[in-house]
């Protein structure tokens, strides 16, 4: 199950003072910015959920809403710490085009 977490970020600029954009998501002052997770059913219970494009960004709960919020409050913490050391927020994403049969 795939869903996007909305977070509140901060500005952003570069030497030209212009937004800045990071992978497809705008870095843009107080803007609100969403965040793919994928969500799975544990085997014993409880979801876990991940943002697969923030390196190491996990967490669980045992409700579908449970999960999203600490995931979203993971989301925080780790790109308050990937700032701190000058990485940048998330990993470059795109999507591609698949054909169905």
């Amino acid at each position: 199950m795939h869903r996007s977490i909305k977070i509140r970020g901060s500005m952003r600029t570069r030497g030209s003072g212009q937004s800045k954009w990071e992978g497809n998501l705008w870095r843009g002052g107080g803007a609100v910015m969403q965040y793919p997770v994928v969500l799975h059913q544990d085997d014993v219970g409880g979801y876990v959920v991940e943002c697969p494009i923030i390196p190491g960004c996990i967490s669980e709960g045992e409700t579908v809403d449970e999960a999203l919020s600490n995931i979203q409050e993971a989301i925080e913490g780790l790109l308050e710490v990937r700032r701190q050391q000058g990485l940048p927020d998330t990993l470059e994403w795109k999507y591609v085009d698949v054909k169905h049969a």
